[in-house]
């Protein structure tokens, strides 16, 4: 299994029209690629993060890629652990966001109870015993 860096041009259409035909030109763009597998598949690094950003689980991104998942995992481990810590710290913002500036109670309840460690259900201190009870009037 090969396992070595590669450049691969890619290319892409600019945003705007080149020349006074409105013909888009195409421009070359130098992507850094692992060519993975026995077949020397090229898997860029960056794609690997975003996808594990936006939430694919390991197997969705080496079906995508056309790999291994045992490779996908050898090989890029720090970009799916990256990609999952930016895909958490989105969620938390977007949370925090609806909590605090959209006011919506029911995350306000979740935050509570899950990072201020709240609860619905008043904590005993003793264990369950009943109240003394005292039938004498002599107070």
């Amino acid at each position: 299994m090969s396992e070595e860096n590669t450049e691969q041009p890619k290319r892409h259409y600019n945003s705007r029209p080149n020349n006074r035909n409105g013909v888009k030109r195409l421009k070359d763009v130098t992507i850094k690629a692992k060519l993975i597998g026995y077949n020397n598949t090229p898997v860029e690094p960056e794609k690997v993060q975003k996808l594990a950003a936006m939430g694919c689980r390991d197997a969705d991104i080496s079906r995508f890629f056309g790999i291994d998942q045992d490779l996908l995992k050898k090989n890029f481990l720090r970009e799916l652990e990256l990609g999952r810590e930016e895909m958490k710290i989105a969620l938390r913002r977007a949370m925090f966001t609806n909590a605090v500036e959209n006011h919506v109670s029911q995350v306000q309840i979740f935050l509570a109870k899950n990072i201020l460690g709240m609860s619905d259900n008043p904590v005993n201190t003793e264990d369950k015993k009943p109240l003394p009870w005292n039938d004498s009037d002599d107070e």
